[in-house]
């Protein structure tokens, strides 16, 4: 089991199971709840809310250039552990009517089949954080426990941006793979 990294040998404190993170391959645009089902987990929705946010400023009005926005809050398990906070922002009218429809897992899936919404380029920026205390109280984890945070601005095949998202992912449960390529200067 320790060869297969199953299992790790701490000496005079005995065996113990190590936690196993899930792979998310950064490399093309795509769900969360559609790459962790290939890997073989359950990726389900503990929590969800909608909310318009139409006077107040908000940076994410300028990124997706519209003067109202829906914001979809979500809490997401991962086989049944607590494992991320999601937040999808978008022109609301892009989407009407989405929190009267929106019962899937995922979301981009969804948008694909009901709004004829798909992505074409992303722009992600992945930082390491400390949790708060809403954001512990929510994954079940202690106030300044490590978290990754995803903030990813979406354009579909036009350019066009389409949605921000904020992703906030239990550190020891989650690994991010990029591949980088020799982008020769001439």
């Amino acid at each position: 089991l320790e060869k297969d990294d199953v299992v790790i040998k701490k000496q005079g404190k005995g065996t113990y199971v190590k936690e196993q993170k899930v792979l998310y391959d950064a490399n093309s645009i795509g769900s969360l709840t559609q790459r962790l089902s290939k890997q073989k987990h359950l990726l389900t929705t503990q929590a969800i809310s909608f909310e318009i946010i139409e006077k107040e400023e908000h940076f994410v009005k300028d990124m997706l250039n519209c003067d109202k926005l829906l914001c979809i809050r979500r809490t997401r398990l991962l086989d049944n552990v607590p494992f991320a906070l999601m937040i999808n922002y978008f022109d609301v009218n892009t989407v009407p009517d989405i929190d009267k429809k929106l019962n899937l897992e995922s979301l981009y899936a969804f948008l694909k089949e009901e709004y004829n919404i798909e992505f074409y380029n992303a722009e992600e920026i992945v930082e390491a954080i400390a949790a708060n205390s809403s954001q512990s109280e929510k994954l079940n984890i202690e106030e300044g426990s490590p978290l990754l945070s995803l903030k990813r601005l979406s354009f579909d095949k036009r350019d066009k941006p389409i949605e921000y998202s904020n992703l906030v992912i239990k550190a020891d449960m989650y690994k991010h793979k990029i591949i980088l390529s020799n982008d020769k200067i001439s």
